[in-house]
């Protein structure tokens, strides 16, 4: 009803860290996207559980509905983490995440089922991305699928000021992006 505070808790490490979105499934657990610059942020059944290169690192966590519980947390390759969404009804731990990246070293993947992926960073300075992560799975296999979005230029970022994705998935698994690219 919005009187009660259901719970709050502090999510990250010893260094600035911004979470910019979150999304709860149909079971009540927690999804957050952030941007944190710490190094030793906790990282269970995580993907990628190493601060990579750069400045900050996308990070993604789930929670348990009684936010008791840190099911899952991962790094996700560098730059920043910027929305976060999950399919309506959803009771399992799939995510859509979405931001941007600055190096050709994030994690991607060639393919989704047999749909090719853009597996060439664009070198424009910032390439925005789209992941599917099942926070559900353990290590590599929670990562779904992984792909650069943009071009050329610099895309969901321009310089200094972020310019964010936004990331929507509907009830039949369409996932829909948007950002701005220069």
């Amino acid at each position: 009803n919005g009187q009660t505070l259901s719970y709050m808790t502090f999510l990250g490490g010893s260094e600035d860290d911004f979470g910019y979105r979150i999304a709860v499934n149909a079971s009540g657990e927690a999804a957050i996207v952030a941007t944190i610059r710490s190094n030793d942020a906790p990282v269970p059944n995580g993907f990628d559980t190493d601060f990579n290169t750069g400045w900050t690192n996308p990070y993604v966590a789930r929670l348990n509905a009684a936010g008791t519980s840190l099911l899952y947390g991962t790094y996700l390759g560098n730059g920043q983490g910027h929305d976060i969404a999950i399919q309506p009804g959803a009771t399992d731990g799939v995510v859509y995440v979405t931001g941007f990246t600055v190096e050709d070293t994030f994690p991607i993947t060639t393919t989704v089922g047999t749909e090719p992926l853009s597996n060439t960073y664009g070198d424009g300075g910032s390439d925005g991305f789209v992941s599917q992560l099942d926070t559900a799975q353990s290590g590599s296999a929670s990562l779904r699928y992984s792909t650069y979005l943009g071009g050329e230029s610099s895309d969901c970022d321009r310089g200094g000021d972020v310019i964010e994705c936004s990331i929507s998935v509907d009830a039949a698994g369409n996932v829909y992006v948007t950002g701005p690219t220069y």
